[in-house]
């Protein structure tokens, strides 16, 4: 049996934004997550410790909402600075 090949995406942050602002990058994001469902096996959120991440959030808080409103698509980091996190 032939095993199809998994592609996945990595979440725009940064300097590589699509429409750059918060609020349109988010119905950005929205709409292309829901074009990408069916399409990628995958999605990787890099954790915000970048220079103006102020309004994109930290890896798990993203991470979280994302697989919530996208269950279709496999979740991850990738990457996760987790020295940079308080473990309570």
């Amino acid at each position: 049996m032939k095993h199809k090949p998994d592609f996945g995406w990595l979440l725009p942050i940064g300097h590589q934004r699509m429409p750059g602002k918060a609020e349109p990058y988010w119905q950005h994001l929205y709409q292309v997550l829901g074009l990408l469902e069916s399409q990628f096996h995958s999605v990787g959120i890099p954790d915000h410790l970048m220079e103006a991440q102020a309004d994109i959030p930290e890896a798990m808080t993203g991470l979280s909402y994302m697989a919530g409103l996208f269950p279709g698509l496999s979740w991850g980091t990738a990457v996760l600075c987790q020295s940079f996190h308080h473990p309570k």
